[in-house]
């Protein structure tokens, strides 16, 4: 939730006094009071203390301390001796009941509208889906932890900003009548009710007295007011039915019975995806865990629609969903995956966290560790037991288990099992699974504290980051990126990170294996027989997957050296980002922009960057037209398609017979190609690399030709070329270059690296050429050597655009 500043509507005394009808002592001043607290040891500046009754404290022996403090009134019960207190006193007949007054007063005082949760199951998390869907579109203030009884209630309500304009409030019970007086607070005009279950069933007694408390959520409501509620409870239905309510009712849930009904269900490890035909065509996805967690996504979803948000909007901002921890939090650790769903634990909560568990496809083991359940009357021992009984239907290979009645988890079923009597021993027999593809499920009673078991392995993790190394691809530089990547692999600095090799075809497959260096330098690497295809699935789990086995490789960062084509031009990157894997090098938009030649022009035509005059064609031209277009550009030009690298299809024409042959070789690259008047000089280079925050070019260098361009051979094999670092150019136009570089980089939105290449003139002007977003990268190429002129050796770039990958995807 926002974290705010307790900073309560600033009231009188006297205002005060009438907010929680009581009677001011002490005093005949007229001062404003701001913020209430009700813990002296939390005190943070708060004006109002309010002492509040337990069954083992009580709040009034600290009213002195709290003057002490700073406090300038505090409300006092009536039955309590007030002799000895001088301070400001506002006398009640119930501190508890004036708290829940004042909360209320409060919220008429702001007019902000609420929205009330209550469930046996589930109401946290909507609670938390709700406030993201809701929070672009109000001032919001939502239930922290467990602050969802007659204290914390209030008190969410009381240190909320008075600007607030919606309250999302969890309502909580052990008792009939408990729920009815926080709605008698909020009076909210849209209430949800995400579950009933056996939860407090040692509290109530019985199923119906838990129904019967949970739809006191419905008093207080005004007529026109809107009760959603899970409508999949046989025995809740039949009694909701007798209330005989005034206010519209809408169902959800999986029964074709529901006025809104989840369908076509599917949970992948990082996302949920279902559809609800009544609510919109398009399928629902959510970054979440659990065929639960579809319910209560549909549940907030209804919710939000209720205060008028379109149900389009609300879908777009699902991706952005985060609930509170321990509850199915996915923590990937070494190569176990660990499902938090520590908070709490209840027979209907249960089952769902197991059969998420055993639904999960792959090979990898899969351990259900299960504390007690608790607060489940005289049947708890059966509870657990047909648990047992469920889990021996389940795709689950061991139960660990916990606790005085966790035990009872093991008597019907035929799983590997194993007991436990602490922690420790608990931890020591899961450690081993950390270092095998294993999903490890956490659920159990918050007195087990099993969210500590979890802590202990997160402890275990390994620290070195592993990153992708991605190499190959369809374009015309296929080799040239295995001799990059050859460089990198021989250069890598593996006393920090690891590395997984991660080869593209030139079909565009993608395939994992343990290559060594000379077949990826020779292009034998492919049919290595450790090859295994692999995908990049759509969603938030930064992982290749295994087509064989749908097992998940995790990776912290993914190092691009696939040139030219799908990797260049955008089309790797929006790839990698649809599956939340962080790769070095620029983004989608911003490779697409400095891919293509004619955009990049376009785009630096206003913004101060000199270059050569050009026209870009899509087309083969007349004689007629070719004469109208040199007149323009000059009778010698450059011909280069648009979007293809390392001089593939460029050449130089001075009449209109190598126009033409020229055009018509450049239109076999790209149906779009540039043509540029002949600028009279030489090529020179500039490299960028992004270091700690900051822009920093390497030495210029120049290009010494032979021949009209740089083409292929020269850049590669040298063959009419040299390259002299640095370039022998005056201080001044290296200066022009290097600043010009820097200003091409930012205006295109690159990130990370980057070579931006010039051309100087025999006039004495910079011209600028293109942008390489994915340079020559071999340790001898001429980024990393025009790097070294500054002290940044080859190994420190590739440390480098590792980090600033890392800190992309880890903050």
């Amino acid at each position: 939730m926002k974290d705010k500043v307790k900073t309560m509507i600033s009231v009188s005394l006297l205002q005060l006094s009438e907010m929680c009808q009581g009677e001011l002592v002490n005093t005949q001043e007229t001062f404003k009071v701001t913020g209430v607290t009700i813990n002296t040891r939390k005190y943070a500046g708060e004006d109002i203390f309010i002492p509040i009754i337990g069954e083992n404290f009580d709040g009034h022996h600290y009213v002195k301390n709290a003057f002490e403090q700073g406090a300038k009134v505090a409300l006092f019960q009536k039955d309590h001796n007030y002799e000895d207190i001088s301070y400001p006193l506002i006398l009640v007949d119930d501190t508890r009941l004036a708290l829940g007054r004042l909360a209320k007063a409060y919220r008429h005082e702001i007019g902000a509208n609420s929205i009330s949760i209550t469930g046996s199951n589930g109401k946290t998390s909507a609670k938390d889906i709700l406030f993201h869907l809701m929070n672009p579109y109000f001032e919001v203030s939502a239930t922290s932890g467990n602050r969802n009884n007659d204290i914390g209630l209030p008190l969410t309500i009381l240190e909320s900003d008075a600007d607030t304009n919606l309250f999302i409030l969890e309502m909580g019970m052990s008792a009939l009548g408990e729920i009815e007086y926080l709605q008698e607070i909020v009076e909210s005009r849209i209430v949800l009710i995400t579950s009933i279950g056996a939860a407090h069933l040692n509290d109530l007694g019985s199923m119906d007295n838990i129904i019967k408390a949970k739809l006191e959520i419905t008093a207080h409501m005004p007529k026109d007011g809107v009760v959603i509620v899970n409508g999949d409870h046989e025995r809740f239905m039949e009694i909701l039915k007798t209330y005989d309510l005034s206010q519209k009712v809408i169902t959800y849930g999986f029964g074709s019975n529901n006025d809104y009904v989840i369908t076509d269900l599917s949970q992948f490890q990082d996302s949920l995806v279902f559809r609800c035909e009544q609510l919109s065509h398009e399928a629902i996805v959510t970054p979440l865990l659990g065929r639960h967690q579809a319910l209560n996504t549909l549940g907030a979803l209804l919710a939000g629609r209720e205060l008028n948000i379109p149900v389009d909007t609300l879908l777009s901002q699902l991706e952005h969903v985060r609930i509170t921890g321990h509850r199915n939090e996915l923590i990937r650790v070494n190569q176990a995956l660990l499902i938090d769903d520590s908070y709490k634990s209840n027979p209907e909560a249960l089952l769902e966290s197991l059969l998420l568990l055993s639904q999960f496809q792959g090979g990898s083991r899969k351990i259900a560790v299960l504390g007690d359940m608790l607060d489940l009357g005289d049947k708890e021992v059966e509870f657990h037991q047909q648990i047992s009984k469920e889990i021996d239907e389940m795709d689950i290979d061991r139960v660990y288990t916990i606790g005085r009645l966790a035990n009872h988890f093991h008597d019907f079923h035929h799983k590997i099992a194993h007991h436990f009597e602490n922690q420790d021993d608990l931890v020591e027999a899961l450690r081993p699974w950390l270092k095998q593809p294993a999903i490890i499920l956490f659920k159990g009673a918050n007195a087990l504290a099993l969210f500590d078991v979890v802590d202990k392995l997160k402890s275990e993790e390994k620290k070195m980051k592993k990153v992708a190394l991605i190499f190959g691809g369809k374009s015309s530089e296929y080799a040239v990126s295995l001799s990059s990547i050859a460089s990198v692999i021989r250069n890598f600095p593996i006393e920090d990170y690891e590395y997984i090799l991660v080869g593209m075809s030139k079909e565009g497959r993608f395939f994992m294996g343990d290559y060594s260096v000379e077949e990826i330098e020779n292009d034998e690497w492919l049919p290595n027989p450790s090859s295994r295809e692999v995908l990049i699935r759509p969603g938030a789990n930064s992982s290749f997957t295994i087509i064989d086995n749908l097992e998940d490789v995790y990776v912290d960062a993914c190092f691009n050296m696939i040139h030219g084509k799908v990797g260049e031009d955008g089309v790797l990157q929006s790839l990698m980002s649809s599956g939340n894997l962080s790769l070095t090098g620029c983004d989608q938009q911003s490779s697409i922009l400095a891919y293509d030649k004619d955009i990049t022009h376009r785009l630096l035509d206003n913004e101060g960057i000199l270059k050569a005059k050009y026209r870009t064609l899509t087309r083969e031209l007349s004689e007629e037209e070719y004469h109208d277009l040199v007149d323009f550009l000059g009778e010698k030009v450059i011909l280069k398609p648009a979007r293809e690298g390392s001089s593939y299809g460029i050449s130089v024409a001075t009449d209109f017979e190598s126009f033409r042959l020229g055009l018509k070789e450049a239109l076999t690259f790209d149906n779009k190609v540039v043509v540029e008047e002949f600028i009279k000089g030489f090529e020179v280079g500039a490299s960028v690399l992004e270091k700690d925050g900051q822009l920093l070019v390497g030495d210029v260098d120049e290009i010494e030709l032979q021949t009209d361009f740089f083409d292929y051979e020269g850049k590669y094999s040298f063959k009419n070329a040299a390259i002299v670092c640095p370039a022998r150019l005056n201080e001044k136009a290296e200066r022009q270059v290097k600043e010009s570089a820097k200003l091409v980089f930012k205006l295109l939105g690159c990130r990370d690296f980057s070579r931006v290449d010039f051309f100087y003139g025999e006039d004495g002007r910079v011209y600028f050429n293109e942008i390489n977003t994915i340079p020559g990268f071999t340790s001898h190429s001429r980024y990393p050597s025009m790097m070294k002129g500054i002290g940044i050796d080859y190994k420190e770039i590739i440390v480098t655009l590792i980090e600033n990958a890392l800190k992309r995807r880890h903050g």
